[in-house]
């Protein structure tokens, strides 16, 4: 069950910013209207982002935008100890004078993409939580700073989206169409969808239409239907015991090597491993 978390911003301060240190990391399924830095120190196990599941390290960065779902624990003692930084950022922040000015459009832009989540890579990770590091325990402006150089560092970073589509994205007239989309790429993501026959769906060129979809959704269509057809396989994994071939086939993918590839990289686990974790879980 989700718990909608009430994040009270520490004393002197509209944010909240802890420094987390356990032994043991038990599962905590929650979300939460405020936006969130978590930055892994220590520590290794699986991470619940929205329905997908996958296996977090020590020197990723996360950003988790308003209202999405997120767990993580680890099952192993071994696995640990853990160490974490979270800073919770409330939505009133955007409204902030100073985050308009042309200076900060990085961290503008930060939020605007958080609404999918975002994962920076340990290879890149270090710097946003040196930065992250230094925001509990500060207090005043020096405070106000540490939290700036944090959030400059993760815009800077390179990052890869965690969901496929921002849940909220209606809320525009490309989102509403997007939204769409969704519903049909969704009913036919276990066959062949051309570029042409989706921009016809869309009632646009495929060339304009491919550029659309990917400043709306941050994926071309290709990279976006594997999502949706890996989102599908988790489901069929979870819920049967179908054979991983039959679910590969029957999601869309030409091929069991294809599937094998694609969920790995979007789940960085295999089918079967997925499934295991699933049944343990």
């Amino acid at each position: 069950m989700v718990s909608h978390e009430i994040v009270t911003p520490d004393r002197g301060s509209f944010f909240r910013a802890l420094r987390w240190r356990t032994d043991v990391l038990a599962p905590y399924d929650h979300d939460h209207v405020e936006w969130e830095i978590c930055a892994i120190v220590a520590g290794r196990g699986q991470q619940r982002v929205g329905q997908a599941i996958r296996p977090f390290q020590a020197g990723e960065v996360f950003l988790f935008g308003p209202g999405i779902r997120h767990c993580a624990w680890a099952a192993d003692p071994a696995d640990g100890p853990h160490d974490r930084v979270v800073l919770q950022i409330p939505g009133e922040a955007l409204g902030i004078a100073w985050l308009e000015l042309p200076e900060l459009a990085p961290i503008r832009e930060l939020f605007a993409a958080s609404r999918r989540g975002l994962v920076v890579a340990p290879e890149a990770g270090g710097p946003v939580i040196a930065a992250a590091g230094r925001v509990p325990g500060s207090s005043g402006p020096a405070r106000l700073k540490a939290l700036l150089d944090c959030l400059l560092a993760l815009a800077a970073a390179p990052a890869e989206p965690l969901l496929p589509y921002a849940g909220d994205a209606g809320d525009t007239a490309g989102g509403a169409l997007v939204s769409e989309l969704r519903t049909w790429l969704e009913a036919n993501a276990g066959r062949h969808i051309s570029l042409a026959e989706a921009a016809a769906q869309a009632g646009m060129h495929p060339q304009s239409f491919a550029r659309f979809f990917r400043r709306e959704t941050g994926h071309s269509l290709v990279g976006f239907i594997s999502h949706l057809r890996v989102d599908r396989a988790c489901e069929l994994l979870t819920r049967s015991d179908q054979p991983v071939t039959d679910i590969a086939m029957q999601v869309g993918f030409g091929s069991l090597a294809q599937f094998n590839r694609t969920f790995a990289k979007l789940r960085r686990m295999s089918p079967s491993a997925y499934r295991r974790l699933r049944s343990a879980g």
